[in-house]
């Protein structure tokens, strides 16, 4: 019989059934090293789909399974899932569930729930992998929050006006936490601070409070239990299942970054990318110079896992201007950030750990976590217009706290989709929050070379932390070009050799000749970057004035660099406007693209890579569809209008 070992949280000292019809049993046992693990035992009814026989370190071969081991250097579990395991003639089921206190057989047994804690890390929960394959369908549970909001926090992110108007003040602020949470400066599965907490945050009577919570519990938008607190949840609705909406037909054919098919210049305006054309002339002249180079390569194998030591040495030397000391061991370079990422998330983490994402955050990243199936762990951004910062780091230090996530993927410089740049103090208190919470950071740089010409670039937030513990994730695709497929990792020599012989188990090594082109123009950037910011810092002024005319009731965010804006509409229906758009010629992100949970319905990005007279366009045809789209949007959520 197959095995899957995982981890488990930590049970109490007792043993625990449910009853299967399926045989599926999870053995749970607490070694002397007070590690727990935990075995589910595969009945031959089980076959795996398309999987390969694993093999752990310290074990045998098993076949159709998944596997985990604690490793005390890593202080983490390791191992890598195969495919997700089907149940033939099976439509559900339940797990079976006993615990034991090291080799002690305890006689008596009582029935207890199997939360997330468990289910969870076995894609064994009503989210997980298993459930989405038809292995099991089990009752959602109340689950523990990921992180419990202070009154403090909570009142922050509500904002301090006076809950006035024609209603009653307990629907107001039902209504002012519903908001918070669907524009994702609240966290699906926050932890609410209790009713008396909140009263004496808001100045509130109890009352008040209690009533606002029992409207939000009628609603679905939380859950309660009797000495567990209230968790913040997102009604079904509130993610577009019950609409009855006639979604247009998926077209076949090459598709775009967000599934999307590429449109003809010519035929339409794309905004659901953000990367200027190519700087041509420093682009062509650094091409020429990189073909005469080559001929001194061909003599070898092409092969360099690490990078060209000369595009090394250049990134190295980037890295060293900007105030932050690199060597080029310190340096690994990939096929662009995105594949950095990748080759991080995947040999520093293992399946079932929490990733802390910013909401918004990059969409593809997201995309990245949750095929590797590990959970991400969201920290709302405050909505700014006025250009200030958007992170609130006594927040983020609670989250980094009481979720503990093995990675946490940051853009500090310039984020997409808010252009925010974060300060240096708050650099410094990230590094140290993150430390606190045995947390490694990886920081996204993509953007950072593209700040406007009067932006003034803080330290690199390596600069306040170990190599080990931080790392860089760099590419010029922002800068010079999206053609060309040129990243880097930034970190420790022992960590970049590490990630080099993990890349080359699925990437020998990056092209030669592209490599040569972007060592040629980080040798003499100037002009090549001064081109690509005077374009973004020109388009952006142009993009905020066309708001400002054409729809003055939008909420556009004021970047200091980078590529895009983060808009908010009038309405939550920037999912219907996405799929309107192509009607009239539009291709367009919706705000949930970015956020893990289903929220940020009243947002929109909108990148300024576009010439000024098709932003004003694009504005315009966007103008025009919003009241089709708020009157096509089946508004499902109970309460959302109260």
């Amino acid at each position: 019989m197959p095995y899957i070992t995982t981890p488990t949280s930590n049970w109490e000292n007792r043993r625990a059934r449910r009853s299967t019809g399926t045989g599926i049993t999870i053995r749970e046992s607490r070694p002397v090293t007070r590690r727990r693990t935990c075995v589910i035992a595969l009945p031959r009814s089980c076959r795996a789909a398309g999987s390969q026989p694993v093999h752990w370190p310290g074990s045998g071969p098993v076949d159709g399974s998944v596997g985990c081991r604690w490793s005390p250097a890593r202080q983490g579990w390791t191992g890598t899932a195969v495919s997700p395991l089907r149940v033939s003639d099976r439509t559900g089921v339940a797990a079976q569930k006993r615990c034991c206190n090291g080799d002690q057989d305890e006689q008596g047994e009582d029935q207890q729930e199997c939360h997330g804690s468990i289910l969870g890390c076995t894609g064994l929960d009503n989210n997980g992998h298993f459930s989405q394959t038809g292995i099991m369908s089990v009752q959602q549970t109340h689950s523990t929050p990921s992180i419990r909001l202070s009154a403090t926090s909570l009142v922050r992110r509500l904002g301090t006006e006076p809950l006035d108007g024609p209603g009653p003040a307990y629907r107001a602020l039902a209504y002012r936490i519903r908001s918070a949470v669907l524009d994702g400066r609240l966290a699906v599965d926050s932890g609410l601070p209790s009713e008396r907490e909140l009263a004496s945050g808001l100045s509130l009577s109890r009352t008040t409070v209690a009533a606002a919570y029992t409207l939000l519990r009628e609603d679905g938008w939380i859950d309660s239990r009797r000495g567990s607190g209230s968790t913040l949840r997102l009604p079904a609705a509130a993610t577009g299942s019950s609409r009855d909406l006639v979604r247009p037909q998926p077209v076949t054919g090459p598709a775009g970054i967000f599934g999307y098919p590429h449109l003809d210049p010519e035929e339409g305006i794309d905004l659901t990318t953000a990367c200027l054309p190519g700087a041509e002339e420093p682009v062509l002249r650094a091409l020429e110079a990189a073909t005469a180079q080559l001929p001194r390569y061909l003599a070898s194998d092409g092969y360099s896992p690490l990078g060209l030591p000369v595009l090394r040495a250049a990134i190295a030397a980037r890295y060293t201007a900007a105030g932050l000391p690199t060597t080029a061991d310190q340096i690994l370079v990939t096929n662009g950030a995105q594949h950095a990422f990748s080759l991080c998330l995947q040999e520093l983490s293992a399946p079932g750990d929490r990733v802390l994402m910013e909401c918004p955050t990059y969409p593809v990243a997201l995309d990245a976590v949750r095929a590797a199936r590990r959970s991400p762990a969201p920290f709302g951004l405050e909505h700014r217009t006025d250009g200030g910062s958007p992170w609130d780091m006594e927040l983020l230090a609670t989250t980094l706290r009481q979720t503990a996530p093995r990675l946490a993927y940051l853009i500090p410089d310039f984020h997409n989709p808010t252009g925010a740049l974060m300060s240096e103090a708050d650099r410094r208190q990230l590094v140290a929050a993150a430390r606190a919470a045995g947390t490694v950071l990886l920081i996204d740089e993509s953007f950072r070379e593209v700040g406007f010409a009067a932006t003034d670039l803080p330290l690199p937030v390596a600069a306040f932390g170990d190599d080990s513990r931080v790392i860089s994730l760099g590419s010029v695709s922002k800068a010079f070009w999206g053609g060309l497929r040129v990243g880097w990792v930034r970190a420790a020599p022992a960590l970049i050799d590490r990630l080099a012989a993990a890349r080359s188990r699925g990437d020998m090594s990056g092209p030669v000749l592209e490599q040569l082109i972007v060592a040629e123009l980080l040798a003499a950037p100037d002009e090549a970057l001064a081109r690509q910011r005077e374009r973004l810092a020109h388009r952006s002024a142009e993009l905020l004035a066309a708001i400002a005319d054409l729809a003055p009731d939008w909420r556009p965010t004021t970047p200091h660099g980078g590529a895009t804006l983060w808009v908010q509409l009038p309405q939550p229906c920037s999912g219907e406007l996405a799929l309107l758009a192509p009607t009239v010629g539009l291709r367009l992100a919706p705000g949930p693209r970015f956020g893990p949970d289903g929220t940020l319905e009243s947002f929109l990005r909108i990148p300024f890579t576009q010439s000024p007279e098709r932003l004003r366009e694009a504005v315009r045809r966007i103008v025009d569809l919003l009241p089709q789209a708020g009157n096509a949007r089946r508004v499902g959520v109970s309460g959302f209008l109260a």
